[in-house]
């Protein structure tokens, strides 16, 4: 693998590695519920009561599972609440592992190209994008996505030859991915479609791809970055500069009508779960897309991955120099503990991976999983 070629995904994607942290014993507290606002703007409190055992949002706590090989030198993970995915360096270059939550053991994935990025889960499927770097060209060639199901395979081509696909995700019978070229109204911008299409249980298409957005705008320069995020009920993705009627911010589709929605100008770095989606705009937010209800999460918190009841993101600590708290917090109830703190900021730092159960990141090149714990498993 070429080091440079692996710290930058694409042109609009850009992920470095972790390397200033430190990672102190996690600390729970119990903070309010958070408000919910309505689409009038209205302003009421959220009254609902999480369901015991609800994970990160009632009573429980999340516990780490003691590293058990986990490879070192990580770079990246994806999780589920069956396997948890590490890209990792190797004396050779980069290489893809599960870790089965079930049985403990550690599996490599079979990469047949020289790089690979973009690694997701669902379940036990797991999807990366991978392709054949020209050092001499500075370009791929061979790009496919991939789906492997664990443990074993079988290892399946998602997409056909021809095409430049990055960024694959997998929710429910969806799997998608992104394309992008330069705009020819400003080089400062991408033009990016993201296309999709339903997948059986092993990984392979049931039908054609569908381009489910046909246009996007995503900074092209520098450090820049662009995401998108896809559940099993909606989709979600920036906009970052206005075109053919197309306003910035975040914009949402659901896998009913296939209505594509306006959240906001203000609004960035969507994440999904289902119905929920979480977003930066006035602070860290959550919407619940099915009732319209939004509310502040944290003032302070960026970069989050959503989760059936909770995220996890970063937080932002001011001192002698600024620290970033990996904070996992209820939607419902805003049970929140601390997992984890670093130094290096979060847009050059790895995602956070979540699942219904689990929570996953990379603190000093180390993949740390934690699992949740109710009254019902202590």
């Amino acid at each position: 693998d070429d080091e440079t070629a692996k710290t930058t995904t694409t042109d609009t994607t850009t992920v470095a590695q972790s390397t200033s942290t430190t990672a102190p014993a996690s600390t729970t507290t119990s903070a309010p519920a958070p408000s919910s606002t309505s689409t009038s703007s209205t302003t009421t409190t959220n009254t609902t009561v999480a369901v015991i055992g609800d994970p990160g949002d009632s009573l429980g706590e999340w516990v780490e599972i003691e590293d058990q090989g986990f490879p070192e030198a990580a770079y990246a993970v994806a999780v589920s609440d069956e396997a948890l995915l590490i890209d990792a360096e190797t004396a050779d270059g980069y290489a893809l592992y599960a870790y089965m939550l079930d049985s403990g053991d550690v599996i490599e994935l079979p990469i047949d190209a020289n790089d690979f990025f973009d690694e997701d889960i669902e379940g036990n499927l797991a999807v990366w994008w991978e392709g054949d770097y020209q050092e001499d060209t500075d370009e791929y060639l061979n790009e496919r996505i991939c789906a492997y199901l664990l443990p074993d395979g079988p290892k399946v081509y998602v997409t056909e030859e021809g095409r430049a696909p990055y960024y694959p995700q997998i929710a429910g019978q969806w799997l998608t991915w992104a394309e992008a070229e330069p705009w020819e109204e400003d080089d400062e911008y991408a033009f990016v479609r993201i296309y999709g299409v339903e997948v059986n249980a092993n990984g392979e298409p049931e039908g054609d791809p569908a381009e489910l957005v046909s246009g996007a705008t995503s900074y092209s320069l520098g450090d820049s970055t662009w995401k998108y995020s896809l559940s099993g009920t909606h989709l979600s993705w920036e906009n970052a500069t206005a075109f053919e009627g197309y306003e910035p911010g975040v914009y949402t589709m659901d896998f009913g009508r296939f209505e594509t929605k306006l959240l906001g100008g203000e609004a960035w770095r969507p994440s999904l779960s289902d119905d929920i989606l979480v977003y930066y705009g006035d602070g860290l937010m959550a919407k619940d897309l099915s009732t319209d209800e939004t509310w502040q999460i944290d003032p302070l918190g960026d970069f989050a991955t959503a989760a059936p009841t909770f995220a996890a993101y970063y937080r932002s600590v001011e001192g002698d120099e600024t620290s970033y708290q990996i904070i996992v917090r209820g939607l419902t109830t805003g049970f929140e503990q601390v997992l984890g703190e670093q130094y290096d900021a979060p847009w050059m730092s790895p995602f956070i991976a979540t699942s219904a159960h689990h929570v996953a990141f990379i603190v000093d090149g180390k993949a740390h999983l934690f699992e949740w714990q109710g009254p019902a498993t202590h």
